[in-house]
């Protein structure tokens, strides 16, 4: 009858000894994860301060916003063989 309960007290303390492996393993799997997701989000980061900093720079060249808007409607415009678009985008004023 003693030699039961050696046994069963080995067998509790291989499985407390296997699931504290496992434990581990999955902090460490949860540590990745959160530094993987934060390098993303700093990577992210960089590139819109990259976008905003190279659109500042645009401003009032070839390259702005009216520039591109005037070259889209050409675009268009040649693209429908010509023709007018029945549509203004243009800004107006409402007062």
């Amino acid at each position: 009858m003693r030699r039961g309960w050696n046994q069963r007290g080995a067998t509790t303390i291989q499985i407390l000894v296997i699931l504290v492996g496992v434990i581990f393993a999955f902090m460490g799997f949860a540590v990745d994860l959160a530094r993987l997701y934060m390098i993303r989000m700093e990577l992210q980061t960089a590139a819109n301060s990259a976008a905003l900093t190279a659109a500042a720079r645009l401003i009032g060249t070839e390259a702005s916003a009216g520039e591109a808007a005037a070259q889209a409607r050409l675009t268009v415009t040649a693209e429908n063989g010509g023709e007018v678009n029945r549509y203004n985008f243009e800004k107006t004023d409402l007062t």
